[in-house]
């Protein structure tokens, strides 16, 4: 298996296609296009992961505790050099992903030729990657249904 450790996120309007760039433990760059379909339905499951783990507070609605934790962990995340997509790096379509959640880590497993790339991050690495993931949604003018209503109403253009 081989371990991303650094990745960039792109949208590609001329395949409509979000563009995972990554680094894996041998330096080696390798990219994974993610369909409209499979990104929504990547969305969907961990934001889903984060409304299970996040911890039960009474002084705030549900909701709004959700959108606070997502925008701390936006203010958290700095700038850093992206993985640089090249022509001829290894490049992937896949048709599935596995994900593997504890209340303190996500992985995302895509295939990788006849191996498998996981991405693993802790509940803030994970909020910060879906924060870029929904504004590529955005720039691609996708369907927001994959998104649930606390993380749109936290949206900083939404305040």
């Amino acid at each position: 298996m081989l371990t991303l450790k650094k990745v960039t996120l792109q949208y590609s309007p001329y395949e409509d296609r979000i563009r995972i760039s990554g680094e894996h433990d041998s330096g080696d760059p390798v990219a994974f296009l993610l369909t409209m379909r499979m990104s929504r339905m990547l969305a969907g499951l961990l934001c889903t992961h984060l409304e299970r783990t996040a911890p039960e507070k009474r002084l705030v609605g549900r909701d709004m505790q959700l959108a606070c934790m997502q925008r701390d962990a936006e203010w958290q995340l700095k700038p850093a050099e992206p993985v640089r997509f090249e022509t001829g790096m290894a490049m992937y379509l896949p048709e599935k992903f596995d994900l593997s959640c504890t209340p303190e880590i996500a992985a995302i497993a895509f295939p990788a030729g006849s191996d498998r790339a996981e991405l693993k991050m802790n509940m803030t690495e994970l909020r910060q990657f879906l924060s870029v993931f929904y504004r590529l949604f955005r720039s691609a003018d996708w369907p927001m249904d994959a998104w649930p209503e606390w993380f749109i109403a936290g949206e900083p253009a939404n305040n």
